[in-house]
């Protein structure tokens, strides 16, 4: 025997020891966790753009909007603002001849507008808003005002439609919230400035069945604030929040129906005289 060789090991009984096999790793399952992959990546394949967000009403596209508002830098910021958070301006007008027009296109989905226009600077839009909404019932309108006028607020609430939205400029300072109302508006919706809502409530008669706290939650929900939103204000429990609302549905004989539905229907009840 060659002294310099590699010494065998024999195996027990004699036997030649044999090379444990390297296995190969197992590809059975590949093709099915690729196809599994891939329906996770496919969540675009409806043809939406990632960055730009669709609305539940709008799944084909972004929400058309007609932007009204006679100040050229407000107007250009508002345009900006809302394309960089996947709306699409359809039409940016100053004046109540050219919103008139752009509110004719069927293909518009909701109107963002100063309440008051070029000629008489008086109520042009707010006009403009409710011919659109006896056309179009339901056409979500945001509008945003230098002051509050409770004919305004009254007027646009007047149908009992909801999709609508009474903010003050000087008030609109959170980007996000002005971004997130909007959308709320356009399903259907209503987002109203609180001071909004302490004069419309300031000029009426009070609801004698709701509770001074079931009051407050309604003030709340009529700013287009969420349970857990409310919750936090007031320092109490979102379960609290939720038992409160349901004993304004209650109260205010509303029929049963979707929780969104008849919290618009709630507030549209309290405000609109």
């Amino acid at each position: 025997m060659d002294p310099h060789r590699p010494h065998r090991r024999r195996a027990p009984g004699g036997g030649r020891r044999r090379r444990a096999r390297r296995r190969r790793p197992d590809t059975r399952h590949r093709d099915d966790r690729g196809d599994e992959t891939a329906r996770h990546l496919r969540r675009h394949d409806d043809g939406l753009e990632p960055g730009r967000r669709a609305h539940d009403r709008h799944p084909g596209g972004p929400v058309r909007l007609v932007l009204a508002e006679d100040h050229a830098l407000l107007r250009a910021g508002l345009t900006q603002l809302l394309e960089s958070h996947g709306f699409t301006v359809a039409a940016a007008v100053d004046n109540a001849a050219d919103l008139d027009t752009a509110l004719t296109d069927p293909t518009v989905d909701a109107a963002v507008l100063d309440v008051r226009l070029p000629p008489t600077q008086t109520d042009e839009g707010l006009r403009a808003a409710i011919a659109v909404r006896r056309e179009r019932p339901g056409f979500p309108v945001m509008v945003l005002s230098q002051y509050v006028e409770h004919l305004y607020a009254r007027e646009l609430l007047a149908s009992g439609e909801g999709s609508v939205g009474y903010l003050l400029k000087n008030r609109v300072s959170d980007v996000a919230e002005f971004v997130e109302g909007l959308r709320r508006v356009v399903a259907g919706g209503t987002v109203l400035d609180p001071e909004v809502v302490a004069t419309v409530m300031a000029r009426q008669q009070p609801v004698d069945r709701l509770s001074a706290r079931e009051r407050e939650v309604l003030a709340l929900m009529a700013e287009g604030r969420s349970n857990a939103a409310i919750a936090e204000r007031l320092v109490v429990t979102e379960k609290a929040v939720a038992k409160h609302i349901n004993s304004i549905f209650t109260k205010l004989d509303l029929p049963l129906g979707s929780d969104d539905h008849r919290r618009v229907r709630a507030v549209l009840t309290w405000l609109r005289l």
